[in-house]
């Protein structure tokens, strides 16, 4: 087995675990992704990617907690659209940058949790049309001084 093949199973596994589904609601895979940010500082991460309807639906959902540089990458679609996410069934708090067919990140928004019986949760549209969205852990982007204005491209990892 390839050295980067393994490591994207181990990446995998490793991000699965800290999943547990509630009764009746399947496993979703998903893919991975190695995104760069470059604005005053460049930096690079492997995440978890979302390219399908049903990978982005379920997204980081019943998820406890993550790894401080783990996230997820949704890539939703290849023209800039109106765009916007909750956090419904998610247990922890996120931010989320939004990107356009640019690159560049236009949006910065933290976002909290939204139990499952809550039926008026909260949505975080993206102020301007995208392609694409980040999540990360609870105050991320500001601690590795990414912001609005940087640009952002990927490398889908197979």
């Amino acid at each position: 087995m390839k050295t980067p093949l393994l490591a994207a199973v181990l990446f995998l596994s490793v991000a699965s675990a800290q999943i547990k589904l509630p009764a009746g609601i399947e496993a979703v895979a998903f893919g991975s992704a190695e995104v760069t940010f470059k604005g005053t500082v460049t930096r690079t991460v492997l995440l978890e990617a979302a390219i399908s309807p049903q990978q982005s639906e379920r997204g980081l959902m019943y998820r406890t907690s993550m790894a401080k540089d783990a996230g997820m990458l949704f890539v939703l679609g290849m023209q800039d659209r109106a765009a916007a996410f909750w956090m419904k069934n998610t247990l922890i708090p996120l931010d989320i940058a939004f990107f356009n067919s640019r690159g560049v990140i236009v949006d910065v928004l933290q976002m909290q949790p939204c139990k499952a019986s809550d039926e008026n949760c909260a949505t975080y549209p993206s102020s301007k049309p995208v392609v694409g969205a980040i999540e990360m852990n609870l105050g991320w982007f500001k601690k590795n001084h990414i912001k609005v204005g940087d640009k952002v491209s990927f490398k889908m990892k197979y």
